[in-house]
C-alpha cells in the first residue's frame, strides 16, 4: 500500500541509511555468520556447540528449536525458553535492519519512493476497489463491502520476505494480481470476486520492493522468529551430517508501522513470474522498465 505523509527528501535518505548498522540479508551468510558466531560463542557452552555438529542438519527446526533444547538440556544447562530472550537481544545490538521484499502492483511508484510503504487501511481500500471497478460499482456499495470485509490477516500491516525468488514462484500473485485485500470484498459474489481478479490482472506494475526494514519496527514476536531461524541457519552450516535436501531460508514477516522511503534499496519488475492461480503457467510482465527505474 501506497503512504500519504510528508515526502523524505534525498539528502534525508542517505543520511538515515549512513546510519544504519549492519543489514542482514537471510540468503547471504557473510553478512551475519560473523555476528551469530559471537552472539553464539558468548551465551552457549562450548560442549553444546560442539554436541551440536553431530545433529543431522534435517532435524533443526527453527520452529520448535528442540534440538537446541535436547543439546542444552543434556549438558545440564538452562532451556531454550530461558535463553533466547538474551539471544535475541544480542542479534539485534548487531543488526539495524533485515533485508527483504515486498511484492505488489501499483499504478504509479512515485508514492512509494516520495512516502514509503504504509500498512493497509480499509479507507484505502475502498478507493481502491472503486478506482478498479471505474466506477461501475457504487462507491456506498464499495464501502459496505469494505465495511464487512474479514482483513484479520491484512489490515494494519505491511508484509516482507526475505527471498524474491518466493514472490515470483510460490506467491506470485501478489505481483500478478495485486492486493489480496481487494478480492476479500467479494467472498460471497463470485462474479465479482473473477472480475476483481481479472481487472488486477490487467492493471499496474509488477513490482518487487527490495527494503532494509529497521528492526525497530519490527514487533518483538517476529524478531524472535528471526532470531531463531539465524541460530538455526548458523548450526545447520555446521552440522558434520548436511542436509542434502536443504532450501532456501526464506523468511516472512509482517510490521504494524510505515516502511519510510529512506528504507528503500530499490525495485525491479520480474519478467517471468509463476501464476498460483493458472496452475503451471507463467505470467509474462510487459513493464521491465518504469519511469523510477535506475
Amino acid at each position: 500500500m501506497q503512504s500519504t505523509g510528508q515526502p523524505a527528501s534525498p539528502e534525508e535518505r542517505r543520511r538515515i541509511r549512513g546510519q544504519l548498522r549492519p543489514v542482514v540479508d537471510l540468503l547471504k551468510p557473510s553478512s551475519w555468520h560473523a555476528v551469530i558466531e559471537r552472539v553464539i560463542s558468548r551465551h552457549i557452552a562450548p560442549e553444546v556447540i560442539e554436541a551440536l555438529q553431530r545433529v543431522p542438519a534435517a532435524r533443526m527446526f527453527d520452529d520448535t528449536m528442540e534440538y537446541l533444547d535436547d543439546a542444552l538440556m543434556s549438558a545440564g544447562q538452562e532451556s531454550v525458553s530461558e535463553i533466547l530472550p538474551r539471544l535475541q537481544a544480542a542479534v539485534s545490538r548487531g543488526f539495524s535492519a533485515i533485508r527483504a521484499f515486498h511484492a505488489c502492483k501499483p499504478v504509479s511508484l512515485a508514492s512509494y519512493y516520495e512516502h514509503g510503504i504504509v500498512p493497509l487501511t480499509r479507507d484505502w481500500l475502498a478507493q481502491e476497489a472503486f478506482a478498479l471497478f471505474e466506477g461501475t460499482i457504487p462507491q456506498e456499495e464499495i464501502n459496505q463491502a469494505v465495511a464487512r470485509a474479514d482483513l484479520s490477516i491484512r489490515e494494519g500491516l505491511v508484509w516482507f520476505a526475505t527471498d524474491p525468488n518466493e514472490l515470483t514462484g510460490l506467491a506470485g500473485h501478489y505481483l500478478i494480481y495485486g492486493p489480496e485485500s481487494i478480492n476479500c470484498l467479494w467472498q460471497d459474489h463470485e462474479r465479482r470476486f473473477r472480475e476483481s481478479q481479472e481487472r488486477q490482472r490487467w492493471r499496474g506494475i509488477p513490482t518487487l520492493f527490495e527494503c532494509a526494514v529497521p528492526l525497530s519496527l519490527i514487533d518483538s514476536q517476529w524478531k524472535r522468529e528471526f532470531t531463531k531461524r539465524l541460530l538455526t541457519e548458523y548450526f545447520k552450516g555446521h552440522s558434520l551430517i548436511p542436509d542434502p535436501d536443504s532450501s532456501s531460508a526464506e523468511f516472512g514477516f509482517c510490521v504494524r508501522h510505515d516502511v519510510g522511503p529512506e528504507h528503500i534499496i530499490g525495485h525491479a519488475h520480474p519478467v517471468f513470474i509463476s501464476d498460483p492461480l493458472r496452475h503451471g503457467t507463467q505470467y509474462h510482465n510487459p513493464v521491465s522498465r518504469c519511469p523510477w527505474c535506475d
